[in-house]
């Protein structure tokens, strides 16, 4: 009884996966293989009988010599014998791993992912569709847990994503390798095999060959029992993710959220939370560095992360502010109604008429009041200098003294400008006006300075 009927009632056409109208042309990664080869087949049985074109395309990764064109040839007359268009790309991925310091198989996948959203874009085609099976990840699942993973690691590989100007869809994710061979063998499919796939000669390949035979000899059905798992595990992750992206647009303001309030969070929204603030906090090594922050609750305390960004707390808030000490690109500017942007983007300082003044739920700021006569003052901004001080209560401070008293993150000291009059320096921000300095308030007419601390969590 031949086992083919399972693969072609269960597979999901790459329209309803992708979620768009049945006559959508899509893209196919073509290398040849088993996987793609099943699937070109299968691919093609549900074009006739949906009415969408398949184009293929392969890439020659330059790295198996002639073998590697024996597989472009291979995939140029298959596609022929379908009457599917052919696009092939050839690049050298040995000298792109040097120049780029990457290892082959993630210079490979560049280079694979870089041609097919080209293709995307010139052809406006909005469906890629790759042959992961289960297998593969049952592969990514063990890779994650070695490395060290949560939730969103454990929930392996998605069957459809974004990507380009469309979605990426994997419809034999359902399926294992063995599947996929045996119907390969009924349908007498010839494929072609890639003699590196053989070597354990990275972690993948290890994990392929030395951990899941054993684990298959003793659990059959490992592959698609990981793969139930992952769907359920995929459902728990977009609940929490929702809940935690309720929790974040209800509390985020102005570049922080309320310490009480995320402590008080279960963990796992906690967690989310902080990731929401800090995109680039992958490892769990941050997330818990910021919790720790959280959990000690000293205003002014704060912790470096990925991304130039810093997690602080500054009375009773979680702020995700910008880490400026490699993008301080300024020294000295007069005071002058306006708005300057610096430090790429990320400090910002308005001079205005207070009624004009522009409020930015996005940024950490500190504000002062000057009367619009002393723009004639020739006062100026610029940067801190060693050794300078401002007079407070009657004596001379170092400034770093100050800001260090104030809580001032490390991450932005020395990008803050300072008001000055010479050398004088008039006003800090976050710490205040120099004894003296202060003019009483006037009109409507007087001026608002604000410097912001810009943040790009939570446009």
């Amino acid at each position: 009884m031949k086992h083919q009927g399972c693969l072609r009632e269960k597979i999901a056409p790459p329209w309803r996966l992708a979620g768009v109208s049945q006559n959508e042309t899509v893209l196919l990664g073509l290398s040849g293989g088993a996987d793609s080869r099943a699937l070109l087949h299968l691919l093609s049985e549900q074009a006739r009988r949906d009415g969408f074109a398949v184009v293929t395309a392969h890439v020659n990764h330059g790295i198996r010599g002639d073998e590697a064109c024996r597989d472009e040839a291979f995939c140029r007359d298959l596609a022929a014998s379908y009457g599917w268009e052919f696009l092939s790309l050839q690049v050298d991925v040995p000298a792109l791993a040097r120049e780029n310091g990457r290892s082959l198989e993630l210079e490979a996948r560049e280079a694979r992912y870089a041609f097919f959203r080209q293709i995307m874009a010139e052809r406006n085609i909005r469906i890629l569709v790759t042959a992961h099976h289960a297998d593969d990840n049952l592969e990514t699942v063990l890779f994650r847990i070695c490395r060290g993973t949560g939730l969103h690691g454990l929930v392996g590989i998605s069957a459809a994503r974004e990507f380009s100007n469309g979605t990426l869809v994997r419809p034999l994710l359902p399926f294992s390798k063995r599947e996929i061979l045996r119907f390969c063998r009924e349908e007498g499919l010839e494929f072609v095999t890639d003699s590196t796939n053989g070597c354990a000669d990275c972690s993948r390949n290890q994990i392929r060959l030395e951990v899941i035979p054993p684990l298959e000899n003793r659990f059959p059905s490992v592959q698609n029992n990981v793969y139930r798992m992952t769907r359920g595990l995929a459902d728990d992750r977009d609940f929490l993710d929702r809940e935690a992206t309720a929790f974040f647009e209800a509390h985020f303001r102005k570049g922080g959220i309320s310490a009480a309030c995320l402590q008080k969070a279960h963990p796992a929204i906690r967690r989310r939370v902080i990731g929401k603030m800090f995109p680039k906090t992958a490892e769990f090594v941050h997330l818990e560095a910021v919790e720790a922050l959280l959990e000690k609750n000293v205003s002014g305390t704060s912790v470096s992360l990925p991304g130039d960004l810093c997690a602080c707390l500054q009375s009773g808030f979680l702020l995700a502010l910008p880490d400026l000490r490699r993008s301080a690109d300024y020294q000295e500017f007069p005071l002058v109604e306006g708005d300057v942007i610096l430090c790429d983007g990320r400090l910002e300082i308005s001079v205005r008429e207070k009624g004009a003044s522009v409020q930015n739920e996005n940024g950490y700021e500190s504000r002062c009041t000057l009367k619009r006569e002393l723009l004639e003052k020739q006062l100026c901004f610029r940067r801190r200098r060693d050794g300078d001080v401002m007079l407070r209560h009657g004596v001379n401070r170092q400034i770093r003294r100050l800001y260090r008293e104030a809580g001032v993150p490390t991450a932005v000291r020395d990008a803050l400008p300072l008001l000055c009059a010479g050398d004088t320096v008039l006003w800090t921000p976050f710490v205040g006006w120099a004894d003296g300095a202060l003019t009483e308030e006037g009109d409507a007419n007087d001026l608002l300075i604000c410097v912001r601390l810009l943040s790009s969590v939570g446009q």
